[in-house]
């Protein structure tokens, strides 16, 4: 049996595949983390009393605000989804939180099923902590002033049957002496940053029936952690005793992570900053006033926010354009075509990653395996192009549409969930109730909602899976503390009726 499998384009032997070890490991040390951007809080950036938290999903929405000045002391976004693992609709019980431990962690295989129908699967965790930020109103130019602290994970196209190996081990006879072929990349990557920026937003044109305005946001970054591995083409084969046979692994892996690579220990706050990025996000919009507003030609009162009543909005921007440069702790591997044998891997113990990479160096057939350390290494942010439109109907019931499309710039990035979105929501300067319904990734629908009373906002994309609505394959929660001044001052504003501009 072994030299038939040998003799298969020099296969060789593996009790376990790189890449599952590797997704443990990226996983395990995300729940060490904690998690602190892909969702985009829907039922805060469709509201526009949330002043500074719009320009999140496209800065040139800063310069509707109704306020002249806002005010944010803290935003907070966490949550997690996938379609491989859920919770079938009706088995959440609140009281799962209190015996967190116990009846999911300890029980996870009993607890979670595993979708089948698919071939593919994707995940993400995802995170924003954003601190005391500011955005005001000088003249026809908006300011904002933001920090924040955000991570973003992603699993990208993984196979089903490495994860099926990965969760169940090497024992799982139903996926035994099958070749399985995988061409097509997938990828696993993390990254954490701090990061500090300015906005900027003003009025390109402007008359009494429409308004067009353009913003951009330039941060600053201050990289926690990196890490990405990438398959470009697996070829391997799984025996029925528990050895695995792979003709071809080509592959490549970068880290800049928060460990002793040596112990396989989290270092926690040791070396917090590994590096430096910008980012840069642009936007414009288009404002359609009402004409019961805006066609008049009588003088008007108006707040120094300028803000008028609009019939219906529409948006574009462009997210996250930018990049970090690890420099601190960093490592690289490399795989090239690579074939060799692992021999009897059930009986080794190895204390980290090298001595894995070791033990298969040894058995290098043909190939190349390439590692480096303190070698500098450039990873790009989750970049995206998204559309927004508000419509209002009057009596202060709006209709709000989002779409987010993931833009795979780099190979070394990390990916967002691109999604549809529909946010039906009432608001008033002291209240506002929003619906958000997204499609994930045009496939799985979520049902949310979020209340903002006051200064006080509370929301989730994904509050179907704990209201048992439909299956819990991911949950999120964000809030926000903010508040505004509509009238720092009064200013009258008149209309020429032979030109029709606003002075």
């Amino acid at each position: 049996m072994r030299t038939k499998y040998y003799l298969y384009k020099k296969t060789f032997i593996l009790k376990k595949l790189l890449l599952p070890i590797f997704l443990c490991f990226i996983f395990n040390h995300l729940a060490l983390i904690k998690a602190t951007h892909a969702q985009d809080m829907a039922g805060i950036v469709s509201d526009r009393y949330t002043g500074v938290n719009r320009g999140i999903i496209n800065p040139a929405l800063l310069f509707h605000s109704p306020n002249c000045i806002d005010f944010s002391l803290v935003t907070a976004h966490i949550g997690g989804q996938n379609n491989y693992m859920y919770l079938p609709a009706g088995n959440f019980r609140a009281g799962d939180f209190i015996r967190f431990r116990s009846r999911i962690i300890e029980n996870y295989d009993n607890y979670f099923s595993e979708r089948q129908q698919e071939e593919l699967y994707n995940g993400y965790l995802y995170g924003r902590l954003q601190g005391p930020s500011v955005r005001f109103r000088y003249n026809n130019h908006v300011f904002a002033f933001t920090n924040a602290l955000r991570t973003l994970s992603s699993a990208n196209r993984i196979p089903g049957h490495m994860l099926r190996f990965a969760r169940r081990g090497l024992t799982y006879s139903p996926q035994h002496d099958i070749i399985y072929t995988e061409t097509k990349p997938f990828q696993l990557a993390t990254m954490g940053w701090l990061e500090t920026g300015m906005s900027y937003a003003t009025e390109l044109s402007g008359r009494q029936s429409y308004s067009l305005t353009a913003g951009a946001s330039a941060r600053l970054l201050l990289p926690y952690h990196a890490a990405s591995l990438r398959s470009d083409e697996l070829d391997y084969l799984v025996s029925a005793q528990r050895d695995v046979f792979i003709n071809r692994f080509d592959y490549e892996a970068y880290g800049a992570l928060p460990m002793n690579y040596n112990t396989m220990e989290f270092t926690g706050t040791d070396n917090l900053v590994r590096g430096s990025g910008l980012s840069f996000d642009l936007g414009i919009s288009y404002t359609q006033t009402s004409s019961r507003f805006g066609r008049t030609g009588r003088d008007r009162f108006y707040s120094a926010s300028g803000h008028e009543p609009y019939v219906y909005q529409i948006s574009f921007s462009l997210l996250d354009i930018g990049f970090m440069n690890m420099t601190q702790n960093t490592r690289y591997n490399k795989f090239d075509e690579t074939v060799l044998v692992w021999e009897n891997p059930q009986t080794e113990t190895y204390n980290n990653f090298g001595d894995i990479l070791d033990e298969m160096e040894e058995g290098l057939i043909s190939g190349e395996i390439s590692r480096t350390e303190g070698d500098p290494f450039r990873m790009y942010l989750p970049t995206a192009a998204s559309i927004q439109a508000d419509y209002s109907f009057g009596s202060n019931i709006f209709a709000y549409f989002l779409w987010v499309q993931d833009l795979p710039v780099a190979k070394t990035r990390v990916s967002r969930p691109s999604y549809i979105g529909f946010v039906p929501r009432y608001e008033t300067r002291w209240f506002s109730l929003s619906l958000p319904l997204t499609l994930h990734e045009y496939k799985l629908p979520r049902a949310g909602v979020a209340l903002r009373v006051g200064f006080l906002t509370i929301g989730a994309e994904q509050a179907g899976g704990i209201l048992n609505i439909n299956d819990m394959d991911g949950m999120d929660v964000y809030f926000s503390l903010q508040w505004g001044f509509e009238n720092c001052k009064l200013t009258r504003r008149k209309t020429n009726p032979c030109i029709n501009h606003w002075y």
